[in-house]
């Protein structure tokens, strides 16, 4: 009877809109066209594997900006666990808030909302421009993400994949988080973004063509798409051995100096390729190094260093 209990406690669950989950459970492999209320979980010491299963928030055929949902929503609690988990077609993939020691591993979050571009092949419109500016009240979330973290402390991002999207990953006064070994390339938006997020640690990442604004031969604007952006008291962070080109800006920091020093001092450097060197999307109105942008506003310093730029123009001498 007791290893009855046990196996049927073990068995795959099946997914239905509004579930919540309160503990360790792994998820029956297939396809679940879920919209409406969000998978909620809830607890501590859980782990969710979802063993490969689909999450669909729409049609797969249809225009990105019609998504609307959520697929799952984490809330508070301490070390979760979700891993394998593919999520498409929805505004936000995965929303966690208040979480202690939070793991996401291995999931597919791509394809979920992006908007509809009014630029066109010979100009731009105006209307296509981002703007993270303000955060306070989660403005950001109207860009929709593929993984959205509020308020977690302590965790780790590693080997999940955010293509075809409109921001990968965006964190929000989260603190002690580890991103590593990830794909956040080709959406069009944020590759990741930080607000007031510090002593976090980006490293051996793929943050590659997020871009928007880009038409070749008429115009390269960008329009504040970004590989990484660092905003508004983020420090302390680590960010290095990442790849970041054909953005308009590899790493943006948009702050006061006092605010983004710490994490300046920390970025690794290291010589550019020369497909960065040579790219238009990673040349113009902003100072590159190493294929990683750095634009400072308001109360900015110089921002790169005497050596650091010595080590750019040795480096560029050397290869040209």
């Amino acid at each position: 009877m007791v290893l009855l209990v046990l196996a049927l406690a073990q068995a795959p669950i099946e997914l239905r809109p509004g579930m919540v989950i309160t503990q360790s459970v792994v998820v029956k492999p297939k396809t679940y066209r879920l919209s409406g209320p969000p998978i909620t979980i809830r607890g501590d010491n859980i782990t969710v594997d979802f063993h490969g299963a689909t999450l669909e928030g729409s049609d797969p055929a249809g225009p990105p900006d019609e998504a609307r949902d959520t697929a799952i929503v984490i809330e508070g609690g301490a070390t979760i666990t979700i891993a394998n988990a593919h999520i498409h077609g929805y505004k936000v993939g995965i929303l966690a808030r208040g979480t202690r020691g939070l793991a996401l591993l291995g999931n597919d979050v791509s394809r979920n909302w992006k908007p509809r571009l009014f630029s066109l092949v010979e100009h731009e419109s105006l209307v296509d421009w981002l703007s993270f500016h303000h955060n306070e009240n989660n403005e950001w979330l109207r860009f929709g993400a593929g993984i959205y973290l509020q308020d977690v402390k302590g965790g780790e991002l590693r080997n999940n994949l955010a293509v075809g999207g409109m921001n990968a990953v965006l964190l929000v006064r989260s603190t002690g988080i580890t991103i590593r070994d990830n794909n956040f390339s080709f959406n069009s938006g944020l590759g990741i973004g930080l607000y007031r997020s510090s002593d976090d640690t980006i490293v051996h990442n793929r943050l590659d063509y997020n871009v928007r604004g880009y038409s070749q031969g008429h115009y390269t604007r960008g329009q504040d798409s970004a590989d990484l952006l660092l905003f508004e008291q983020s420090s302390r962070n680590v960010v290095a051995f990442n790849s970041m080109t054909h953005a308009r800006a590899g790493r943006t920091t948009i702050s006061s100096t006092a605010t983004t020093s710490a994490t300046r001092r920390r970025t690794a450097w290291r010589p550019p390729s020369a497909a960065t060197r040579s790219s238009p999307i990673a040349r113009g109105g902003v100072s590159t190094v190493c294929g990683v942008a750095t634009a400072m506003r308001r109360k900015s310093s110089r921002t790169i260093s005497t050596a650091t730029a010595r080590a750019w123009q040795s480096s560029t001498a050397r290869t040209t």
